[in-house]
């Protein structure tokens, strides 16, 4: 009997300094928000509202060819910064935008989990020509995320929503 305690006693320690992960904290948050719309051209910012740091994700930003016209899509002042700071920290970024097709394909991989820098969080910027008269909807654009992960390749649940406030 002695002998069952003592094993049963060993292997709740070896549990106990075992790290476990837990998926339900494994969350990130998007916006999609209006940065600058006049009559003839639109602006949009996607940032990075909190959660675990991603490592690795893919967009894909699909929008209405009659009502919009890409101008261009490039990394935010956010993720410029954090790859400043990934620099400085000897660490790597790659990040990939297909400005070509319908839907615009982003990609990103560091080594170090995403982190708005000085509170920039601003992730990709959009620029697009526009129907004039008109006003952004939400159905203009949808963004499709796949392949969010942390640097331990465990998968994150990604939350997304509009701010379709613009500025004044």
């Amino acid at each position: 009997m002695k002998k069952i305690i003592s094993v049963a006693i060993a292997v709740l320690m070896v549990f106990s300094i075992l790290p476990f992960t837990v998926s339900a904290a494994d969350e990130i948050d998007f916006t999609l928000r209006i940065a600058e719309e006049t009559d003839s051209e639109l602006t949009l910012v996607l940032d990075y509202d909190g959660g675990t740091g991603f490592s690795a994700l893919d967009v894909d930003i699909s929008y209405d060819r009659i009502r919009l016209e890409l101008k261009s899509c490039e990394k935010g002042p956010g993720f410029l910064a954090f790859e400043k700071y990934l620099n400085e920290n000897n660490a790597l970024s790659i990040c990939s935008i297909n400005n070509n097709e319908n839907p615009v394909r982003v990609s990103m991989a560091n080594t170090i989990g995403f982190k708005a820098i000085n509170g920039n969080k601003s992730v990709v910027k959009l620029n697009f020509a526009k129907v004039p008269g008109t006003k952004f909807a939400e159905e203009d654009v949808t963004l499709d995320f796949t392949n969010c992960q942390t640097a331990e390749f465990t998968d994150i649940k990604v939350n997304f929503d509009y701010d379709m406030t613009a500025p004044v």
